[in-house]
């Protein structure tokens, strides 16, 4: 029966979505083609009407499946700044459910400077594990879930990614080191031939003496 009701909802989560954007491009086929002057108009206050546009999209006061996926949607078009304050007004929003889940979406979003996937993987995770889990969490398992494997994926390419960064560092520690003592080795090469060269000299500026050997009369 869970099995049942959790596809029901992921089939629904992606008819939801196939629906918005069938709405989306139908908009957009009926829509007539703005004069010179009206598209000028638009692209003059193009930076308000976005800040309108993502203003209208955070909708926070549903805890339906598909407005969970438009409020991600429209954290997209959303700055840095703008992340940090919505992180700042969901600590104040309580612990609902769904709270919870829109405050995992900012700390783990890639638009962050420094996302905190392990925090919002940790929160999503204690919705998973709830032992009074209602039906308002019940509904949206499906979507925690999604969300929970993404950020573990993502986490586990950062811990890969930060152990190849570490062999590298490494191994160029080690190039590091093989080259000192290759060049101390020249050094100490370099050093013994001049004392070679310098024995030598002094060899050959030696006064060179006679050998008498016994029996030859002087």
């Amino acid at each position: 029966m869970k099995t049942d009701f959790f596809s029901s909802v992921a089939a629904r989560l992606k008819t939801c979505l196939l629906v918005a954007s069938a709405g989306l491009l139908a908009a957009g086929c009926v829509t007539t083609p703005d004069s010179p002057s009206t598209a000028k108009a638009k692209n003059k206050n193009k930076d308000n009407n976005t800040r309108s546009a993502v203003v209208v999209n955070l909708d926070r006061s549903s805890s339906t499946p598909e407005a969970l996926l438009a409020y991600y949607q429209a954290l997209s078009t959303m700055s840095a700044n703008d992340l940090a304050r919505e992180r700042r007004l969901l600590a104040q929003l309580g612990s609902a459910p769904d709270t919870q889940i829109r405050q995992a979406m900012v700390l783990g979003h890639p638009r962050q400077p420094n996302p905190d996937l392990t925090r919002a993987n940790g929160m999503l995770a204690n919705l998973l594990k709830s032992n009074t889990i209602n039906a308002d969490v019940y509904y949206l398992r499906p979507i925690i879930r999604l969300l929970a494997d993404v950020y573990t994926e993502r986490l586990r390419q950062e811990n890969t990614l930060r152990r190849q960064n570490t062999q590298m560092e490494r191994q160029y520690q080690k190039l590091l080191e093989t080259q000192r003592q290759a060049s101390e080795t020249k050094r100490q090469v370099s050093e013994l031939q001049t004392q070679l060269e310098g024995l030598a000299n002094i060899e050959r500026s030696l006064p060179r003496t006679r050998t008498i050997r016994p029996g030859n009369k002087p």
